[in-house]
């Protein structure tokens, strides 16, 4: 009976939910305050066979309009993004499913997978393509 009148103050309710929306807020807040203050970074992955495709490109232009190189880096840009949003979302769908009790381990191959491929094109690149 004491506990139910104690949990029915005012300052009672929802006080957990505050707690966390301010760690929540200082936590991205924090981030936000280091992600304004750093340089660009440079992507690792894929950068070789980049270099490859824009001096395949210029080379074969043989003096004439080829393919320009801010379309090269466009399109590998993009290459990057989405292969970085997909596995954030498999992660969470991982998370998610290991929550509710589902085996989340063929979700988390997957992602081990995609990096895999990912880390093998680099290392064929790095086989195969000359360095210039």
């Amino acid at each position: 009976m004491i506990g139910e009148a104690y949990n029915r103050l005012p300052y009672r309710k929802g006080w957990r939910w505050k707690t966390y929306s301010r760690s929540l807020l200082v936590v991205f807040g924090a981030i936000a305050l280091l992600v304004s203050t750093m340089m660009p970074a440079h992507a690792i992955f894929l950068s070789g066979m980049e270099e490859f495709i824009t001096q395949l490109a210029s080379d074969s232009a043989g003096g004439g309009e080829g393919i320009s190189e801010e379309a090269i880096a466009l399109v590998f840009n993009v290459i990057r993004a989405v292969f970085l949003l997909l596995v954030a979302a498999a992660a969470l769908f991982a998370y998610n499913q290991a929550q509710q009790g589902n085996d989340w381990r063929p979700i988390a191959t997957q992602v081990g997978l995609a990096f895999g491929i990912v880390l093998g094109l680099d290392v064929i690149t790095a086989i195969f393509v000359p360095e210039s």
